[in-house]
């Protein structure tokens, strides 16, 4: 049966601060049965300044947790301009991984792949190695 007690909200949207995009759900499994769902730091997207409380109860309620419960926003402004200029930025990414065991007791590893399990240096990195591996002989400045 599923827990809520395990289950938080976040907000895409928020009035006070503006557009969270992108979220991360970890889905905790235990034998094939969903016992929770997570939310991932989504902070690893955004510098401090712009890493905001995200997590809530059913009730609206802000809670604080020992697992992350913040996200990166943009401002309704800033969204708007992006979307005025045909950027995507604003749009909604939802990742969703899970961890735990299927009804043969195999264990579910893609939560080693969420985002924040890298640290910026890392994502950097892949990303520098992968558009060098396309395009070799292009200087990227913002790579380095």
């Amino acid at each position: 049966p599923l827990h809520s007690s395990r289950i938080f909200l976040r907000w895409y949207s928020d009035k006070e601060f503006g557009i969270f995009p992108r979220l991360t759900a970890i889905v905790y499994v235990r034998d094939g049965e969903v016992q929770g769902i997570a939310w991932d730091d989504a902070c690893v997207f955004c510098d401090a300044k712009r890493c905001q409380e995200n997590t809530y109860t059913f009730d609206g309620e802000q809670v604080s947790l020992a697992e992350p419960t913040k996200g990166c926003y943009y401002t309704k402004a800033e969204c708007d301009d992006i979307h005025s200029k045909g950027g995507d930025e604003c749009d909604l990414t939802l990742h969703v991984v899970w961890t735990g065991t299927d009804t043969n007791g195999n264990f579910l590893t893609s939560s080693n792949k969420r985002y924040s399990a890298f640290n910026p240096k890392q994502i950097r990195d892949q990303l520098s190695d992968a558009i060098n591996s396309i395009l070799p002989d292009v200087d990227w400045p913002w790579l380095k």
